[in-house]
């Protein structure tokens, strides 16, 4: 009598969900996400600084241990985010991982469509009404063995990551699992900050699918018009 209920139950199933393996077909490209939008802060031996937009990015675990969280980032391989990451000395494999508000989607183009070797973002950023920040705006105790990473006012969360293990290979990024070293949020009472505080009508965090909505990003995830493209 189980057998027949339970053959009985798996009929009914099939029936409901209506998939087989006829129903399915090939698509023409991947499922299209709704992600949060991040921008990944690195600063080179010399004292640049700059920032990218990151979206190949999750948090995949937690040291059971030492409940140090792990997150993995995949990095342009093309772009200044990469350099700085990869280079040698006490920035090496280090960055600050800005969770994105609606209110920055300003910056998609400057940020993702541009290349920090031939635009200065600091400047054209602040132009846009994103003054960078310095680093000691949200701790002022971070031991500073080199150039600190600038900041983005504003943000959700900023994460300070720390590269662990090697970089692997994805083809047109590098895949770096990294230690949070920190997590920081920007207390009240921050003038500049409370200016810039999103309106309760749109929400808080900076999506993909808002962006392709806007056309500031296409279907692939590539920023649709790069910023040297612009007349102004």
């Amino acid at each position: 009598m189980f057998l027949i209920w339970t053959l009985l139950f798996l009929k009914v199933v099939k029936l409901s969900v209506g998939l087989s393996p006829s129903s399915l077909v090939p698509t023409s490209g991947p499922p299209l996400l709704n992600v949060p939008v991040y921008s990944l802060s690195t600063v080179g031996a010399d004292g640049l600084a700059t920032m990218n937009i990151l979206t190949y990015c999750t948090p995949v675990g937690t040291d059971p241990t030492t409940g140090e969280r792990r997150w993995a980032i995949a990095l342009f391989k093309e772009s200044l985010s990469y350099a700085h990451f990869t280079q040698k000395g006490a920035n090496g494999g280090k960055g600050v991982l800005q969770l994105l508000r609606s209110q920055h989607s300003p910056l998609v183009r400057l940020l993702g469509g541009s290349s920090g070797r031939q635009v200065d973002k600091l400047t054209e950023s602040a132009r846009l009404g994103f003054p960078w920040l310095s680093m000691d705006t949200l701790e002022s105790d971070i031991p500073a063995p080199g150039p600190l990473p600038m900041l983005l006012p504003g943000c959700e969360h900023y994460l300070e990551l720390r590269q662990e293990g090697g970089l692997l290979d994805a083809g047109s990024h590098v895949l770096a699992l990294c230690v949070v070293d920190k997590q920081l949020v920007e207390e009240g009472g921050n003038q500049q900050i409370e200016l810039m505080a999103h309106s309760q009508s749109e929400p808080p965090l900076l999506m993909t699918a808002a962006l392709r909505g806007q056309g500031l990003i296409t279907e692939a995830g590539r920023v649709a018009q790069r910023w040297e493209d612009d007349d102004c």
